[in-house]
């Protein structure tokens, strides 16, 4: 009876071990993952940052032949009826 019990918590134990190892295995793999999804972020991050640049979207819009007005008016708008701000 000994034996038997001694040799189903050596297996028990064998096999915790066992999965413990398979756990380790793909904590390292997310780990990996993940830090190679957190640079594609930040170099889209920095792609984006770029492409909005305003000195960017400036060269872009005078490469297609737009330019600033020469003249801007501003119209005022009339407060709404029955108040308000």
């Amino acid at each position: 009876m000994v034996a038997v019990l001694a040799a189903v918590l050596i297996i028990g134990i064998a096999s915790l071990s066992a999965l413990f190892v398979q756990s380790s295995f793909s904590v390292d793999g997310l780990q990996t993952s993940l830090s190679t999804l957190q640079q594609q972020n930040t170099d889209l991050r920095e792609q984006v940052a770029q492409a909005s640049s305003p000195q960017r979207v400036m060269a872009w819009a005078r490469a297609r032949g737009m330019r600033m007005p020469d003249h801007v008016i501003t119209l005022p708008l009339r407060s709404a009826p029955g108040g308000g701000a």
